[in-house]
């Protein structure tokens, strides 16, 4: 992911989501921003159990591939105005970003409700987030925008503000108990005794010590009071390693 912007301790990352356009290459609107400046899964998709719960991040290259994707639509019929598309940006540590790399997988059938999914289809990097995946990254958030894109114009303006880094700034906190309850579900899913691995698939979870660690290291960023934040992620370590454990024997 490219790095966009920089303090003194901590890296951030900036990822991407295109919703909406023109039918029939229009996607769902199924991510919006809360009155807290997080990401949440819209209630009618959080509600519905027929539509899908994954959804679709990437990086600046995946994020104009997809855009273009689904603006396609408007350029063929030569419409300029209501396009109906949208750009959400989330700002996350690359702490969180390197996790998530390491453990992210080809596309295979069910593998996206234990680690995110690699995306293929297209430039860039991309990655499908499913249930504690998608709440995680939801949680780790440091500064969320949506961008309405209503006409070819603003598309032009969106992708130059991009291109020069522009509004990368971010002052808000991730929510540090919801994101130790998304680790603790995540290695349940992960690791519970009724799982099967496939093939070239890791039992444990890569790097979560050294997320962990970074946790602690930047507990700055979260909005958990730090000595809280030490003891939680101290149960989550023990659980974890109990677990790896076990699972040796």
């Amino acid at each position: 992911m490219q790095n966009l912007l920089k303090n003194e301790d901590q890296s951030f990352v900036t990822y991407y989501r295109v919703q909406g356009g023109k039918l029939p290459l229009a996607s769902y609107k199924s991510v919006s921003i809360n009155g807290n400046g997080k990401l949440e899964l819209d209630k009618k998709f959080s509600l519905d159990k027929n539509l899908p719960k994954s959804v679709f991040f990437g990086d600046t290259e995946f994020m104009q591939s997809f855009l273009m994707k689904r603006s396609t639509g408007f350029l063929l019929s030569g419409e300029t105005e209501g396009w109906n598309l949208e750009v959400i940006k989330n700002i996350i540590p690359r702490f969180v970003d390197d996790f998530i790399s390491k453990n992210a997988h080809a596309e295979l059938k069910g593998v996206s409700l234990r680690n995110p999914v690699r995306v293929s289809h297209g430039p860039g990097i991309g990655y499908q987030f499913n249930n504690a995946w998608r709440e995680l990254f939801f949680a780790c958030s440091l500064g969320t925008k949506l961008v309405d894109i209503p006409s070819k114009a603003e598309m032009r303006k969106f992708l130059v503000n991009t291109v020069m880094n522009k509004n990368s700034q971010t002052t808000q906190k991730i929510e540090g108990d919801v994101v130790l309850s998304c680790l603790r579900e995540i290695i349940t899913c992960k690791m519970g005794a009724k799982v099967k691995l496939r093939k070239n698939e890791e039992q444990g979870l890569i790097g979560l010590n050294t997320f962990l660690d970074q946790m602690e290291k930047n507990s700055s960023l979260f909005n958990t009071p730090k000595a809280r934040l030490t003891k939680e992620i101290s149960n989550v370590r023990r659980e974890y390693n109990s677990i790896c454990e076990k699972t040796k024997r």
